[in-house]
């Protein structure tokens, strides 16, 4: 009876054993790789956290410091970031406007309402309000040429204006590469002789030869939306475009974006 028992024992804690032992084996986690998207025609450099309640409206790069314009009702504001830290030198509150693109002309930055009908100018350094320019209309996108104030106000048409008196000095219509009048001309920036755009509703960058209005180079950049927060539920349409003359890099962003990247283009 004996050997009956010890048999069934041998022969059932082989068993057991392996049970057991699978039981104990621990799960191996398999992760997969993150794969970073591929952009056409430009190169990731850096990123920049910056608050994602930021509505951006307009945005410049100069020495060092990233200026941005914000919008909405309430909510606007006109802020310095440190490039290098990405922390927050500057904030102001703008009541009662509704705040779109700006510009810097030496020690002054200007920023747009959107139908407020004011261009208000501050002292660069502190933000101290200077003076404000009236005008008819919009006002989307702000930049500057060296010599003018470049704007835009939603149309196909881009406003030459003097910064001294905001007075017109030309306008140029923008065409596309099939001659057809691009509308929808937001936030702007003036690099290397040309004045570049984004355009509403759309995630394209678009280059314009100013003397012509013919658009000389588009780079759609929504693969950049793949490195959004996904948590992010707010995250509207690219605006935002800063030129670094230091290394030619760009700067964009978006509204609600929470970032801003630092590109080269190819």
């Amino acid at each position: 009876m004996k050997m009956l028992v010890l048999c069934l024992i041998f022969t059932i804690m082989p068993t057991l054993y392996a049970c057991n032992s699978n039981e104990q084996k621990p799960e191996i986690e398999v992760k997969s790789e993150v794969k970073k998207p591929e952009f056409n025609g430009f190169e990731l450099v850096k990123t920049i956290d910056i608050d994602p309640a930021a509505f951006v409206q307009g945005l410049i790069y100069e020495d060092g410091k990233i200026y941005i314009s914000t919008g909405l009702e309430e909510m606007s504001t006109l802020r310095k970031i440190n490039y290098s830290t990405g922390l927050e030198e500057k904030n102001i509150h703008i009541e009662n406007m509704f705040c779109e693109g700006i510009a810097i002309s030496k020690s002054y930055v200007y920023q747009l309402t959107w139908k407020n009908g004011q261009c208000i100018v501050y002292d660069k350094s502190n933000f101290e309000r200077q003076k404000t320019f009236f005008y008819r209309g919009e006002g989307w996108g702000l930049a500057f040429d060296g010599t003018n104030l470049i704007m835009s106000n939603g149309s196909d048409k881009l406003s030459f204006l003097k910064p001294d008196n905001f007075s017109q000095v030309t306008t140029i219509q923008v065409k596309n590469e099939n001659d057809m009048p691009v509308y929808n001309l937001n936030e702007l920036e003036y690099i290397n002789g040309k004045i570049w755009a984004n355009i509403w509703t759309s995630d394209d960058i678009i280059e314009i030869d100013p003397a012509s209005g013919r658009v000389t180079k588009r780079i759609n950049c929504s693969k950049l939306r793949e490195l959004l927060d996904p948590s992010n539920k707010y995250a509207e349409v690219l605006n935002g475009i800063a030129f670094n003359p230091e290394n030619g890099h760009l700067f964009l962003t978006g509204k609600f974006w929470g970032k801003i990247f630092e590109i080269k283009l190819l």
